[in-house]
């Protein structure tokens, strides 16, 4: 039965990887990764225990290099201790996306980085402690509120058209012309007088002051602006969960994302999720109820029920239901079972939230 809950949960992290593959072109290193991200998973094999806490990635300088990580948090036992930890130490991203890191205390951890903006908003990820224990888990940005990318600017706008040149006034009349006096008689030449001496040189006159600066022409009319760029791309994924291989019976029973549940409280398994909407839930029975008998599976968001909630009847083992349910940072996640009837068949039960973070 362990076998198939840890399956359960990879396979689930490998659809959240597939659905944030690298965009072609791309080329990742150290930079990838940047802040704080935070994550909460299940520590297997053993007593069902859960981990919460955050990454802080600190690239390496130039991005080629490695950087620093801290791992902070703490493993809870299903209704028992928690036990924190402090871990530092080096990591590394490919070209490709792959993560690696590396640490004396013994937890390492390798993921793969989506390129779709960087740093990364979110990233899937495996990691091992001292010993044989294993987690899984996504790890989401705390800063998935920053804006996406600017757009290209728009072209500038053509120049507007020279208006056309104004009519030429009309011209006016010619005046008469005056009659023509008589030529008068042509006088006797006199003689040529003597040549006078050549004056003195006068001095040179003053410059005459400099004339005034014409005025500035007007300045042209601004050109349209460019149309905005594109919104940057939302960002899918799966949640997943269940009894962790228990069966279900007629108790009421929570259950957080990575197969953590209990019969005592629903905050001993909820766990905290970014700004996001849950819009599709997937329940799956090993066996169906049973005649007359029912199983109800509630999205909870803290400790109020959602709409997105779904009943599983009779011999039917499954079922799939469609609401959008909005989450807001820090909101508390956990899916409720309810037994519908006095003596439904006992069966184990995961199930699957498509979420979407903008």
């Amino acid at each position: 039965m362990r076998t198939r809950t840890k399956s359960t949960v990879l396979a689930g992290l490998l659809t959240a990887a597939v659905l944030i593959l690298p965009t072609p072109g791309w080329t990742a290193d150290s930079c990838s990764l940047s802040g704080i991200y935070s994550f909460s998973t299940m520590v297997e094999p053993g007593i069902p225990t859960q981990a919460l806490g955050t990454l802080t990635f600190t690239p390496g300088s130039p991005c080629a290099n490695p950087g620093t990580v801290a791992i902070v948090g703490s493993m809870k036992e299903v209704g028992g201790a928690t036990t924190p930890f402090n871990i530092t130490g080096s990591y590394s991203v490919d070209s490709t996306g792959h993560l690696t890191t590396s640490t004396v205390e013994g937890i390492n951890i390798q993921g793969q980085v989506a390129l779709q903006g960087s740093p990364a908003r979110l990233f899937p990820f495996v990691g091992a402690f001292s010993g044989s224990l294993v987690m899984a888990g996504v790890a989401a940005s705390e800063n998935l509120d920053a804006a996406g990318p600017a757009g290209p600017a728009g072209p500038t706008g053509p120049t507007g058209a020279t208006g056309p040149t104004g009519p030429a006034g009309p011209t006016g009349s010619t005046g008469a012309t005056g009659s023509t006096g008589s030529t008068g008689s042509t006088g006797a030449t006199g003689a040529t007088g003597a040549t006078g001496a050549t004056g003195a040189a006068g001095g040179t006159g003053a410059t005459g002051s400099t004339g005034a600066t014409g005025a500035t022409g007007a300045t042209g009319a601004t050109g349209a602006t460019g149309a905005t760029g594109p919104a940057g791309p939302n960002v899918r994924s799966l949640l997943t969960g269940g009894s962790g291989g228990a069966d279900l019976g007629t108790a009421l029973r929570w259950m957080g994302p990575g197969n953590g549940n209990s019969t005592v409280a629903s905050t001993d398994v909820s766990v905290p999720v970014p700004a996001s909407t849950v819009s599709v839930m997937r329940v799956k029975l090993k066996v169906g109820p049973g005649a007359s008998q029912s199983r109800k599976f509630t999205v909870r968001n803290g400790g109020a029920a959602t709409t997105l909630t779904c009943t599983i009847s009779d011999t039917v083992d499954n079922c799939l239901v469609s609401s959008n349910v909005t989450f807001a940072a820090a909101d508390l996640i956990a899916v409720e079972h309810t037994a519908l009837g006095t003596t439904p068949a006992v069966s184990p039960g995961s199930w699957s939230l498509l979420t979407t973070v903008p």
